[in-house]
Order: structure tokens, then C-alpha cells, then sequence
């Protein structure tokens, strides 16, 4: 929405020691950056082994990066903004791209805030919320609390399908290189979201809160304007350790 990129690595690339923790097993340090360049050389500084990190992880072998990679495209993105819709129709008609189903991503987002990963986040932020509750926002409160709600039944039960999605997602790269969709399939006024905070902001994170938890790579990247002149962008998404490939796209389509 501010005409920046935005480059999300591989989970465990870059260290997350010293971050307050949302999430443990799934919080990932991004780069934000005015161009791809800089993107790329900050993710350059930053990725390597943390030692005070132990989810860091070694740098695999990058994942190869074709000369004419396939994209994936959503069979129907579900765009209800007409606005979005339409910009998202337009680049999708410039590249060569293969329809993907979204459904299995989609699950995987779901379990972010409806599974038990929000007892994660308790886990991490339970002794501040019992000693400063006051000192967190309400709906962040709200939220966090939910995670007495799961118990170590519900935990394995949402792992086990998470593992079932991660194959399909594994499976999908031997379809297509890399999938293009939306950053965000709206926009919503700041009115807006303090009204209905945590059913806007899933609404906002619908393409992208599935990432983490899937063990992918990202790199959003600014791509016009609606016709009332609402900023629009998207994401690339590739499997772990696929930056270049994510990058090496991206620069083709910022360049038609």
C-alpha cells in the first residue's frame, strides 16, 4: 500500500534473536526496501546462522532459477473489490501462467489465528498479559487469550493436517516455479479497521498468513494503481530458499 518492497525469506534465514515473539516456530525478520536492489543486499547482510537462535537455520542451496520460470495464477482469486480485481486481471494477463487452486493455502492461513498457534503466541506473552494487562491493546489481548482454548489433542490434530498441506504445497512446485497473487484483496480506512480490527486485518492477510506456516518465501512488489487510485501490489511466492528465483521474477515483472 506505500509503493515499497517487500521481501519475506525463508523462515530461519535471518536470526530473530533479540525480536519480541509473536510466533516462535514461525516469526520471520523482512526487509522492506524502495527498490529490489536494496532489498537483495539487505537480505544479503542479515541471512546467516544465528547461534543465539535456535531456529535458525543453514542456508541451503538456493533453488534454482529458470530462464523462463512458470507462474502460477490463482483458477479464482476471489477478488471482491472491483478495483483490485481488475488491476490483479491486467497483470495476470501479461504472463504465461498456469491456474492453481487456493483452497489448501487458504486452510493453512486459517490455522494461523483459528488454530492453535495463537497458544504459541500465549506461550510467549502470557506472563507479561497476566502481569501488565492493561498495558496491551484490547483486541491484541483478545486475540492472544484464544490460546487457552487449544489443548495438546487440538495442537497434534492441526500439525498432522499443516503436514498435509505442506505436501500438497511441495507438490505444487513441481507444477510451477513460482505463484503470483494479490498483497492484500482491499483496502480499508483507518475508521474502517478500528471498527472491525481482527476480521479487516485476516481479511487484509488472506494471501500471505499461510506463507509462514507453509515454509515459503515471498517478495511483494508494487504494481500500479486502481482506477480510483488506490495503491496495488503483489506477491511472489516460491518454496523455501527461493529468493533469487522470487527477485529474478519480480525484476520481469516490474519491467513490463
Amino acid at each position: 500500500m506505500n509503493g515499497i518492497v517487500g521481501l519475506k525469506p525463508t523462515r530461519g534465514l535471518v536470526g530473530t534473536a533479540g525480536v519480541v515473539p509473536a510466533c516462535r516456530s514461525l516469526d520471520c525478520v523482512s526487509v522492506f526496501a524502495n527498490d529490489l536492489d536494496d532489498a537483495e543486499l539487505v537480505l544479503s547482510v542479515l541471512a546467516g546462522p544465528d547461534p543465539a537462535d535456535p531456529w535458525s537455520r543453514e542456508q541451503a542451496r538456493p533453488v534454482e532459477t529458470h530462464d523462463s520460470p512458470m507462474v502460477g495464477v490463482p483458477v479464482d482469486a476471489g477478488l471482491t473489490d472491483p478495483g483490485y480485481a481488475a488491476a490483479f486481471e491486467r497483470l495476470v494477463e501479461r504472463v504465461d501462467g498456469r491456474p492453481v487452486p487456493l483452497e489448501p493455502l487458504f486452510e493453512a492461513g486459517e490455522l494461523l489465528y483459528d488454530g492453535p498457534w495463537v497458544a504459541e503466541r500465549l506461550a510467549g506473552l502470557a506472563v507479561f498479559l497476566d502481569e501488565h494487562p492493561d498495558d496491551v491493546l484490547p483486541v491484541t489481548r483478545a486475540v492472544i487469550a484464544r490460546g487457552r482454548e487449544f489443548d495438546a489433542v487440538a495442537c497434534f490434530r492441526a500439525r498432522h493436517r499443516l503436514q498435509e498441506l505442506r505436501a500438497w504445497t511441495e507438490r505444487l512446485w513441481a507444477r510451477v516455479d513460482v505463484l503470483l497473487l494479490p498483497t492484500v484483496p482491499t483496502t480499508f480506512t483507518r475508521a474502517q479497521l478500528a471498527a472491525e480490527p481482527v476480521a479487516h486485518n485476516r481479511m487484509l492477510g488472506r494471501f500471505t498468513q499461510f506463507t509462514n506456516l507453509l515454509d515459503l518465501a515471498a517478495v511483494a512488489v508494487p504494481a500500479g494503481t486502481t482506477a480510483d487510485g488506490r495503491p496495488f501490489g503483489v506477491t511472489l511466492h516460491g518454496p523455501a530458499f527461493a529468493e533469487d528465483r522470487l527477485i529474478s521474477v519480480a525484476r520481469e515483472l516490474e519491467a513490463a
